[in-house]
């Protein structure tokens, strides 16, 4: 439910006099439900003053740290006495909210003051039996789920004010948590009964199961909290207390705008105080709310930490950067790696340790398995240790500069120089003779080769609606022979475009087959070819040089097809490294290097991986691969660990 949604939800339970009941608001940590009440639920609340509802007092009270029902009815009493008297001495709400706050901390006090004006002496207050004088209020309860007391003695107690007392209660908590903080108590113990019966626990990082029942440490845990928790016994006896559940579910945009910035119609100033970075932020909210939602994560306190730790990344990035030619790409980059590493460490997930001495690699989160992202150790270091390294951060801002160069040359593709085809759209609102005059330019156009292959089709179509609204008497095939004639001639291959066409008839779609079928199948036709000649270059495997120069021409072919091993022998590699000069093993490794380049290498190499992994373990067998000298050893022991690497960036296990 929206924020409105709750407001009115509350609002309609307050007024009902028969509600006999609490209403639950339930949504996970850190979503923002305290903010909600404090900010939206009690000025709602506190402006009903139409009939038959008088004005409420609201008496606010967090369930966490308080360990029995003597300390919460305790707690409750002098709230109440404090928000009363406040009220008649004309105290501020917030001043009465702190001071409330202070005693939940200092649970032994026994009194306390406010501005020398309300004095509460907490010792003569009796408790349970007091109870009773508290009347006709609006009671929160936050924090169920962290709350120590045994829940049915909580609703219990929830449940005698709501009947004899005539209160309305709201409970704030994240249901799906409530009775698991019973599994952490006395936890030795119960791991040991849980690891009963011959089963062995092993670290889930090893991978070697030890014992005929293994069980990891993470697996244990969540069995722990499932056997011991008493979440099943709280839905057994919620439904005689909480008459209705809210789920709360905030827009995660208008949430961080609002923490940002603030919202004058409650009185915020928003957390960002200083404007530059507050302007940087609102102008990436887009990449902020995309980052936060592919990470599973609505937590505010998370999301408070992070723009704490990113603004000296900001401020570093803008003062080093600002003109720089990729400086979106940049802030792009570390805007997503350092929300994605934010929302880990705040939902205690593993992080892979970095394996190699690089600055910048690829890395795969827990959950997200299919999809690595840029990994900056400077952000590592900053968010975890507070340690900033500038050398890192410059190392990591060139890599970024360099992926997207060799993005920009991997991605190009010949798009279409003719002017008559867009001029066409608009035909509707043209006269005869300029509709006539722009399909003799779209021909001649055509001719000169000023159209991609990807927009055949939608020269086709054009053509053959002029032709069906009697603008164009012209012969199709003749266009269809000037485009097989240009694909015949083509050196490059090209996109087809492959957009879903409906028609009005059968003979429609027959007449459009026939023209643009034979097209469609000759481009394909021509890719083929140029990739068979692409990877057919028997030269290269004549020598280490030649090898190396190879991949260094090719380099952005085999990114454009996202693999090296399909267009290259392994066993001709092997036979090469055989035959070739110690200096020649470098070579060859450099050609590897060349290919597998930090820029392209997790993103487009992935399906490499088996293939890498068989010319190892032939580099590896000495039966198949002997090796004389012990400086040639080294030099294939230096392949071999750069295949290792290789094979590491591309996600799979070390060593394997």
């Amino acid at each position: 439910m929206t924020r409105e949604e709750i407001i009115a939800s509350v609002k309609d339970y307050i007024r009902d006099p028969k509600a006999q009941y609490a209403v639950l608001i339930d949504s996970p940590w850190g979503s923002g439900k305290t903010y909600l009440y404090e900010n939206y639920l009690l000025p709602a609340i506190e402006s009903m003053t139409e009939p038959p509802v008088e004005e409420k007092t609201n008496i606010y009270i967090s369930l966490y740290g308080i360990s029995s029902i003597d300390a919460l009815a305790k707690q409750l009493m002098t709230n109440f006495l404090i928000t009363i008297k406040s009220k008649k001495a004309n105290i501020a709400k917030k001043t009465i909210a702190e001071t409330s706050g202070l005693l939940a901390i200092a649970s032994k006090a026994v009194s306390v003051s406010i501005k020398d004006v309300i004095n509460v002496d907490i010792s003569k207050i009796s408790s349970m039996k007091e109870i009773s004088r508290i009347r006709d209020v609006v009671l929160c309860f936050d924090d169920l789920e962290r709350c120590t007391i045994p829940v049915n003695e909580v609703l219990g107690f929830v449940d005698n004010i709501i009947e004899h007392c005539g209160c309305k209660v709201i409970i704030l908590a994240d249901e799906e948590n409530i009775g698991k903080i019973y599994a952490n108590s006395n936890v030795e113990l119960k791991y040991i009964s849980l690891l009963m019966g011959g089963r062995m626990l092993v670290d889930s990082s090893d991978g070697k199961p030890v014992g005929e029942s293994p069980i990891t440490i993470e697996e244990l845990k969540k069995i722990n909290e499932s056997v011991y928790s008493i979440n099943y016994f709280y839905k057994d006896i919620r439904e005689k207390v909480i008459g209705k559940t809210l789920p709360y579910f905030p827009s995660l945009r208008e949430t961080i705008l609002e923490v940002i910035n603030g919202n004058p119609e409650i009185g915020s100033t928003g957390y960002v105080r200083e404007n530059d970075y507050k302007a940087f932020l609102n102008k990436n909210i887009d990449r902020i709310e995309k980052s936060f939602l592919e990470t599973d994560n609505r937590n505010l306190r998370i999301f408070l930490r992070w723009i704490d730790k990113y603004k000296m990344i900001y401020k570093k990035t803008e003062e080093n950067y600002r003109t720089a030619q990729y400086h979106n790409e940049i802030t792009d980059s570390f805007l997503q790696y350092s929300i994605w590493l934010s929302g880990s460490i705040g939902q205690n997930k593993k992080l892979v340790p970095w394996n190699s001495g690089f600055n910048v690699d690829y890395i795969i989160f827990e959950g997200k398995e299919s999809e690595p992202i840029l990994r900056h150790r400077f952000i590592d270091e900053w968010m975890k240790k507070t340690f900033w390294d500038d050398k890192a951060f410059g190392q990591s801002v060139k890599q970024v500069v360099t992926i997207e160069e060799q993005n920009s040359l991997k991605t190009k593709k010949k798009e279409s120089t003719g002017k008559a085809l867009g001029e066409l759209r608009d035909w509707r609102f043209k006269q005869d003779d300029e509709v006539n005059r722009l399909i003799n330019k779209l021909r001649n156009e055509l001719k000169d080769g000023k159209y991609a292959f990807s927009d055949f089709q939608n020269i086709i179509d054009m053509l053959l609606l002029m032709k069906k609204n009697k603008l164009y008497d012209g012969d199709l095939m003749e266009t269809q022979t000037v485009m097989l004639g240009l694909i015949d001639k083509s050196k490059e291959c090209e996109e087809i475009a492959r957009m879903p066409r409906t028609f009005v008839s059968e003979d429609a779609r027959r007449e459009y087959m026939e023209i643009y079928g034979p097209i469609e199948a000759k481009i394909e036709e021509k890719n083929r070819e140029l990739n068979l000649a692409a990877a057919v270059d028997n030269n290269k495997y004549e020598t280490a040089k030649i090898f190396l120069e190879s991949c260094q021409e090719k380099k952005n072919y085999y990114v454009d097809h996202k693999s090296f091993t399909e267009f290259v022998s392994i066993d001709r590699i092997v036979e090469l490294l055989k035959k070739s000069s110690l200096e020649g093993i470098y070579d060859v490794k450099q050609g590897f290097l060349t290919v597998y380049d930090m820029g392209s290498i997790n993103a487009f190499y992935m399906n490499d991986i088996s293939e890498l992994r068989r010319l190892k373990e032939m580099l590896s067998n000495r039966e198949y691969f002997p090796i004389e000298g012990r400086t040639r050893e080294i030099a294939v022991e230096s392949f071999i660990e750069m295949l290792n690497q290789v094979m590491v960036y591309l996600g799979a296990q070390p060593n394997k």
